[in-house]
């Protein structure tokens, strides 16, 4: 082969071009991860200590009144989640007025059982034995006509899962 006809062959450019591109592409990603990393870890670094900083305490530490939990929470697999979301909902949705939260939770429990919805009565009987709970130990009166206890609402509950 003539050096001529070598210069004028073009079978194999595509293959170059694409090993300079690929190579390319390959050596922004890794310059991209040299940059971000330090931002990454420092920021890793500030929610580790944070989370490491909060005193979950007050959140775990009660003894719920007899039956209480009994029941699948609707959304949470262990005390101490349901116990943070109650505390949550409670402050946020209801600026910490039990009776309001309560007048609520008894409603819709009631509605719960009403249409059989055995998810959400599960989900109302636990919120219910919190409440109750949350207000003897904090020495809160919840008021109502006619309320039932939580005892005869989780028997009620206990009766529909059957």
């Amino acid at each position: 082969m003539r050096i001529s006809d070598f210069a004028e062959s073009d079978s194999g450019a595509v293959t170059v071009d694409w090993v300079v591109l690929t190579g390319s592409l390959v050596g922004l990603g890794i310059a991209t991860a040299g940059v971000v990393s330090g931002g990454v870890e420092s920021l890793s670094s500030s929610i580790s200590d944070t989370l490491s900083n909060i005193d979950v305490s007050s959140v775990a530490a009660f003894e719920p009144e007899p039956g209480w939990g009994e029941l699948s929470m609707f959304v949470f697999s262990d005390q101490a989640g349901a116990d943070a979301h109650m505390l949550f909902v409670l402050e946020y949705s209801y600026g910490n007025d039990v009776q309001a939260m309560y007048d609520d939770v008894v409603a819709n429990l009631d509605a719960a059982i009403q249409s059989n919805d055995l998810d959400a009565a599960h989900y109302e009987v636990d919120r219910l034995g919190y409440l109750v709970h949350h207000a003897s130990t904090n020495n809160i009166t919840l008021t109502g006509d006619n309320q039932p206890s939580y005892a005869q609402m989780h028997a009620r509950v206990l009766a529909m899962s059957q």
